[in-house]
């Protein structure tokens, strides 16, 4: 999370009742939720408790989206993108992703040619899936979808799949990766291209 500054510590208007409830100073109202987190805990120990099982679903065959929602400077490129000191939600989810793909991946075939010598019937679980992670980044901005590895390819449309009951992006940009490095290395590429492209609006 991202470290609260002192002058917010002091006009802080949330106060934490326990894991799960927070208390309004001024109205004195109650808020619960599934979760809270409090600005001493560290992005890894968030990502653990919470989102550590969300990434295995995936992988599972589940759709899964992470996002983080809030005002300006309330920490959301801190808790998801990280800093040098402490990796944020996409590096960790990265790295869990190759973790249990390195684990699964790939046909032991040695063993299963042993059990079809005798006759074994091969379980399932037992053949291990070979797995292909696609990735893609891209902002939607005032309703439009822009490419953030590929500044040229702007307004992207969405288009439905109903073959294969998908939602695509059309013409986005996509890279087959291979480790979390190559994931970190887009993603910091993109977010280079987008201050390259927010700064010349501005000029």
């Amino acid at each position: 999370m991202k470290p609260i500054q002192e002058a917010n510590e002091r006009n802080k208007i949330w106060r934490n009742v326990n894991q799960q409830q927070l208390r309004q100073t001024i109205t004195n109202e109650l808020y619960t939720f599934d979760q809270i987190y409090n600005e001493h805990m560290s992005t890894p120990e968030i990502f653990e408790g919470q989102f550590k099982n969300m990434i295995l679903q995936a992988l599972n065959g589940y759709n899964v989206t992470i996002f983080a929602y809030g005002q300006t400077s309330s920490g959301k490129t801190h808790t998801m993108i990280g800093e040098e000191t402490e990796l944020g939600i996409i590096a960790l989810s990265a790295q869990e992703i190759f973790r249990k793909i390195k684990d699964t991946e790939g046909t032991e075939e040695s063993h299963l040619d042993e059990a079809r010598k005798f006759g074994s019937i091969v379980p399932a679980e037992a053949i291990k899936k070979s797995v292909k992670v696609i990735v893609s980044f891209f902002e939607i901005y005032n309703e439009n979808i822009n490419d953030l590895l590929d500044p040229s390819k702007k307004n992207l449309q969405i288009r439905e799949d109903k073959v294969n009951q998908q939602v695509n992006i059309e013409g986005v940009t996509k890279y087959e990766v291979s480790d979390s490095e190559h994931i970190l290395a887009l993603l910091h590429r993109g977010s280079e291209l987008k201050k390259m492209a927010s700064t010349k609006m501005n000029s």
